[in-house]
């Protein structure tokens, strides 16, 4: 009688133990789904060469360019993206298809020397997001939509300039 007794509580256990699984399973599979589905939540995509980026939002923008685009794309809490741009202040150069795109409002210092140096500039954290950068400062050089090159620079003197005439 013991042994039948201890039989059917674990039989229950078993059952019970098997519903809490199932359970936690079908808890977990919604889970997984909602944060799969959510807008908040996106696997950010590390920029790589060969892909294809969307320069609408720079046509947008008033950012003509032909062709070939070198963008820079700096953070406004990046200490040597700011000692980058002061180093423009030196510089005598003009940048033809040259673009800083910033995640957000560049500081005023950075942005009279931008001004003064005629480099367009775009504060968007949005289009800044969606180039897929991990850290920065970057140059990218992208030819027809495709980027060529991604290097990462600590100095002005590592860009390529036109001389102004």
């Amino acid at each position: 009688m013991i042994k039948i007794a201890i039989l059917i509580c674990m039989v229950i256990i078993i059952v019970f133990n098997f519903l809490l699984l199932k359970r936690s399973k079908d808890l977990l599979m919604f889970y997984m789904e909602t944060i799969a589905k959510s807008p908040y939540l996106s696997v950010a995509k590390e920029l790589h060469i060969g892909q294809q980026i969307n320069l609408e939002y720079l046509s947008k923008q008033n950012i003509a360019f032909e062709g070939d685009l070198i963008i820079m794309a700096v953070s406004v809490k990046c200490s040597t993206c700011k000692e980058i741009i002061n180093g423009f202040e030196q510089a005598e150069m003009e940048l033809r298809d040259f673009v800083i795109v910033s995640n957000g409002v560049i500081p005023i210092k950075q942005k009279t020397i931008l001004l003064e140096n005629k480099i367009k500039m775009v504060e968007s954290e949005e289009f800044f997001n969606s180039l897929g950068l991990r850290s920065v400062p970057r140059v990218i050089n992208i030819d027809k939509g495709i980027v060529t090159n991604i290097s990462r620079i600590t100095h002005s003197n590592e860009l390529s300039f036109t001389p102004q005439n």
